[in-house]
């Protein structure tokens, strides 16, 4: 595995994930857990017709109230060019170092990511690597 040696960066870029349409989805999801902890767990009135164990709601909102919104607060890509390498984080997850030698070619361009790879992010598919 080649490690960079190099410390000095030329580029560096951060991307996170702040679509609109992702962020209410996620405050609805939020928000309906937290509902659901406050009025069955804090006020003690059972939530609809067959009402979930209280151990169960407590489970939901630690996991949809708390953890699923600070993964997506902490969820970026960080992209660094340096002298002798290109490093890409996807945090928290894995990290890449591109040695410049491993690159053939690169170019500056308008980059369509829907059309031409279905969306943003890490991809891996047969057709483009």
């Amino acid at each position: 595995m080649y490690r960079s040696s190099s410390r000095i960066t030329l580029f560096s870029e951060e991307q996170r994930f702040r679509h609109p349409l992702l962020q209410i989805l996620i405050f609805i999801l939020v928000a309906m857990s937290w509902l659901l902890f406050i009025y069955q767990v804090i006020y003690k009135k059972p939530f609809g017709g067959d009402p979930a164990p209280d151990a169960v709601v407590w489970c939901i909102w630690l996991v949809i109230g708390i953890a699923f919104p600070t993964f997506f607060l902490a969820l970026r890509m960080t992209t660094e060019v340096r002298e002798d390498a290109v490093v890409v984080r996807f945090i928290p997850g894995n990290r890449r170092l591109i040695a410049l030698e491993e690159i053939k070619s690169f170019e500056v361009r308008e980059y369509r990511p829907l059309r031409e790879y279905g969306g943003w992010g890490i991809h891996h598919s047969r057709r483009h690597g």
